[in-house]
């Protein structure tokens, strides 16, 4: 009896010890599940559809646009004006934003995978620079009824234009720029790989003092999936389009803040 009595103990013990081994691996290769599992209500659209909408830059089959009363974006207040010839705004906030697109597509239901926000004092005639990592993870307004509390700051743009937001991408970036930052953003820029080349080429180039010679054997290759040696020098560089499209998205030999930086150079 007294055996038996040992045994079923260590048979629990052991059994005790599986499980919450089983709950430590999953946690580790899906933190949060359990949170999800208890605070999921059914969204209506599936997992696989939301990994599907990032992965794929938004190329998914329409969804069902949310509902709006009067489906109009709020007007913000005209900004105050300074004497001159122009009569233009005092201050203004662009956002910069380069779209997760190649080659000659021109989608605009795409990852904003460049964000930085240009801010213009005309008083002073100055400008500053703020770039915004990509993989950021914030709280996204106006999708709480497809089951989206947050996620990454460049889906923002690509979530609004999925979910019928009012005012679409735009309005939903300038919103959770707002609301996690308190900025107000004014105008905007699109721009993809296509258009940055095509932009830098009709300016004759851009000169661009690198602060670091790069040396990345893993960039990704203009077409399929290989990939190319790029090589760029240190120092005073006249780039072309393709040359600053490659100095402003390589990230392989460093992260992606020093990526934001070249962006900002270029």
């Amino acid at each position: 009896m007294r055996n038996t009595t040992i045994s079923v103990v260590i048979g629990g013990m052991l059994g005790l010890f599986f499980i919450a081994a089983a709950f430590a691996g999953l946690s580790l290769l899906r933190p949060g599940w359990l949170r999800d599992v208890a605070e999921s209500n059914g969204p209506p659209v599936s997992v696989a559809t939301l990994v599907a909408i990032v992965d794929a830059g938004g190329q998914v089959p329409p969804v069902t646009p949310l509902p709006t009363d009067a489906g109009a974006v709020p007007t913000l207040a005209p900004l105050p004006t300074v004497p001159g010839p122009c009569r233009g705004p005092q201050e203004m906030t662009i956002a910069l934003l380069g779209m997760d697109t190649r080659g000659d597509e021109t989608n605009f239901r795409a990852r904003t995978d460049a964000i930085t926000l240009l801010h213009i004092n005309f008083n002073t005639a100055s400008a500053s620079m703020l770039s915004i990592p990509r993989d950021l993870y914030v709280p996204l307004p106006n999708l709480a009824e497809v089951g989206i509390d947050q996620n990454r700051i460049n889906t923002a743009y690509l979530f609004g234009e999925i979910y019928g937001v009012a005012g679409g991408g735009p309005a939903e970036f300038k919103q959770t720029i707002e609301l996690n930052f308190g900025l107000r953003v004014d105008r905007y820029a699109l721009i993809n790989f296509g258009a940055l080349v095509s932009t830098v080429d009709a300016l004759g180039g851009v000169d661009v003092v690198a602060p670091d010679a790069i040396y990345d054997p893993d960039f990704p290759a203009d077409e399929g999936d290989g990939a190319i040696v790029l090589e760029i020098p240190a120092g005073l560089q006249h780039m072309d389009g393709a040359t600053a499209l490659r100095y402003s998205r390589t990230r392989h030999q460093h992260d992606d803040y020093h990526r934001n930086q070249r962006q900002q150079l270029v």
